[in-house]
């Protein structure tokens, strides 16, 4: 049995990427996104949420794009001269060095959370940007946060559950996690893989369904769709490649190829239902 997530990153990166979100969810190919709540198009697309509820919603938390919902003065490790966030770089950086407070990290990800409830949102899950809870002095973090404010699911940390193409030699292997930590940390898919699109590495459909062949129980495919437009353009280097993912989703030959394997579409509220655990 395959159940597959097909969950949007970036939701509120832009109107560009707003619009292809849910295109792609209006398509039938997108079963679920995480929101950043922090940046110019979020408001745009808490609208389009309340507009879509059947899009399956988490909050990608963000520590290295745009300003933080904080008080500067109550997160100053974390921010630059301008008050925006660090560069990923400088923010492992500081980890490694312990000159980024911990607390200010716990701070600043529990006024996003409070964002969303605020906004009266119900998150499924919780992800990151650039996936930084999957660095060790952040995880066991997200962890304790989830747990405090009933979010039983989350993007899995282990870069060992990572299902990367053949050509790709890297992380074929699945993580073993010790009971207990498996206890205490929020719900995960079995596996996670990615929308392969660069080019030169053949064609992407014919890709991915090579790599959901050899995958059983739940899968999240993590995809980043959208249109390009001046706002993503500035702030983000990734753009023509949102385009054709954007487009692979929007294709028929998506859905029928997930149809075939036996892909039952699913969310991450799917995982912590007793269903998931019976077959």
């Amino acid at each position: 049995m395959r159940r597959l997530i097909v969950s949007a990153d970036d939701f509120g990166l832009s109107p560009g990427v707003n619009r292809g979100v849910i295109e792609a969810h209006a398509r039938g190919s997108l079963t679920s996104a995480s929101l950043l709540v922090n940046l110019p198009a979020s408001t745009e697309a808490l609208e389009l949420v309340r507009l879509h509820p059947s899009l399956d919603l988490g909050l990608h938390l963000n520590l290295t794009l745009g300003r933080p919902l904080s008080p500067l003065d109550e997160v100053s490790t974390l921010v630059d001269a301008r008050g925006c966030f660090r560069s990923p770089s400088r923010l492992l950086v500081g980890l490694l060095l312990r000159r980024i407070s911990l607390d200010e990290i716990e701070r600043e990800l529990s006024r996003q959370i409070a964002y969303c409830r605020g906004a009266g949102l119900r998150l499924t899950h919780l992800d990151s940007h650039l996936h930084f809870h999957a660095l060790a002095p952040l995880r066991g973090l997200v962890a304790r946060l989830a747990r405090a404010e009933g979010i039983s699911a989350w993007r899995t940390p282990d870069l060992g559950r990572v299902q990367l193409p053949r050509l790709v030699p890297l992380f074929r292997w699945k993580a073993a996690r010790s009971r207990s930590a498996e206890a205490e940390e929020p719900a995960s898919t079995d596996y996670l893989t990615l929308l392969w699109t660069r080019r030169g590495f053949g064609p992407p459909l014919r890709i991915l369904e090579r790599t959901l062949a050899e995958l059983e129980g739940t899968i999240e495919l993590v995809v980043h769709p959208g249109h390009a437009d001046e706002e993503l353009r500035r702030i983000d280097r990734y753009v023509e490649a949102r385009e054709r993912e954007l487009q692979l989703l929007m294709d028929l030959a998506f859905i029928e190829l997930t149809r075939r394997l036996g892909c039952q579409r699913s969310g991450f509220a799917d995982l912590t239902r007793p269903a998931f655990d019976q077959d």
